[in-house]
């Protein structure tokens, strides 16, 4: 039986985060996680909340099962592969993201804290446009 590629996208907290399976390029039984979960803070935001932000990073990329990365002035970004026993069905690649997401909320938690002013403004100014 071969493997169907498929996608899907969703959100966790305001951070978008998309699923995809790759049958044509991918060997094995493995999907992958990208999500992008806050904006690293520049030097002007405060030189602590930027190494803090680093720190945090770096933390991850070496203890835990994903990769942060964040371009100069660009989000951060999650990225992580999602390795299951059987071939991916949707079912079985959501709760493979699910149970990453609960092993990422410590470092989730870290990042939204550590966010900058400018950014919890805009998140602020769009809730209440929303309510």
């Amino acid at each position: 039986m071969s493997q169907a590629s498929f996608e899907f996208e969703f959100e966790y907290r305001a951070m978008p985060f998309r699923v995809w399976v790759d049958a044509e390029t991918e060997q094995g039984n493995v999907a992958h996680m990208h999500g992008m979960i806050g904006i690293m803070p520049f030097t002007g935001d405060g030189a602590s909340l930027r190494q803090d932000m680093l720190a945090v990073m770096d933390f991850a990329n070496r203890f835990l099962p994903f990769e942060l990365s964040a371009p100069v002035g660009k989000e951060i970004a999650l990225h992580t592969r999602l390795e299951m026993a059987a071939a991916p069905t949707p079912a079985t690649v959501l709760a493979a993201a699910i149970e990453r997401l609960a092993e990422a909320k410590r470092v989730l938690d870290l990042v939204n804290a550590l966010q900058p002013a400018r950014r919890s403004q805009a998140s602020h100014d769009a809730s209440t446009k929303a309510a």
